[in-house]
């Protein structure tokens, strides 16, 4: 456990191991959904470990879940993965009336998923398709100027930001001072969830994420895409299972 008391893993600190409607309260909210992936860029990338934990983690992945379970012998999360997480944030903003800015993903994917929002919610969704983001969004200082001018533009209550890790998160970071005079309520980084919210992507099972096999689901709809996340996944996975194997036998040498 984190010194104040939350489950870790690879170095991340998982604060957000519950759901908390408060993250739509004002005063700004970073939530990251950490799925497998994370896990690898968090031990590669020092930076991107600390910009996560400078938020609140949610747990994504089935698999980051059981790995957190082997580690402590306990349920010391709620799986809340970014595609069912994603659609209850926007609802909760169709109740309360809340504006959604989403930046990242094609113009289409973009298109079509504030049109989808707008019919099925009621939401006034607010769009940006960046040019190319490099792996350390600090290189691409025009996209980040643009990005915050348009947030400031804005001035939406939820910002959600489809890059990918280790991108978005990084991304978000950078667009912090610009959401907070903005007057940003959440921000969170969704991924390939933008093409399900967009209908080009159907979202898997509930049996399939309930079995952990959400990313061959993904894989089996996008494999010229996706197979270099999974290699990715399974790194991070083998280092966090190891962490939480070394984690019991040292409990054990010490009872």
């Amino acid at each position: 456990m984190s010194a104040d008391g939350h489950p870790t893993l690879c170095g991340i600190v998982f604060r957000g191991a519950r759901w908390r409607k408060e993250w739509l309260e004002p005063g700004l909210s970073l939530v990251y959904t950490v799925n497998a992936e994370f896990l690898y860029w968090a031990l590669r990338l020092p930076d991107y470990r600390e910009t996560l934990n400078r938020g609140d983690c949610t747990v994504d992945g089935k698999w980051v879940l059981l790995a957190l379970q082997a580690k402590y012998g306990k349920d010391v999360a709620e799986h809340l993965p970014g595609s069912r997480l994603t659609p209850r944030l926007i609802e909760l903003a169709s109740s309360e009336g809340l504006s959604i800015a989403i930046i990242g993903g094609t113009r289409e994917a973009l298109d079509r998923a504030r049109s989808r929002i707008k019919e099925k919610w009621g939401v006034i969704v607010y769009t940006h398709s960046p040019g190319r983001i490099p792996m350390d969004p600090s290189q691409a200082p025009g996209e980040i100027e643009e990005a915050a001018r348009l947030i400031l533009e804005w001035r939406p209550d939820i910002v959600l930001i489809a890059l990918g890790p280790p991108k978005q998160e990084l991304f978000i970071n950078m667009l912090r001072p610009a959401m907070e005079r903005a007057g940003t309520r959440l921000a969170m980084g969704i991924g390939g969830t933008v093409d399900m919210l967009a209908g080009i992507e159907k979202p898997a099972p509930r049996l399939v994420s309930r079995l952990g096999l959400e990313w061959l689901w993904r894989l089996a709809q996008n494999p010229g895409r996706r197979w270099r996340k999974v290699v990715r996944s399974v790194r991070g996975l083998a280092c966090a299972f190891g962490e939480a194997l070394s984690y019991r036998v040292r409990l054990r040498r010490a009872s």
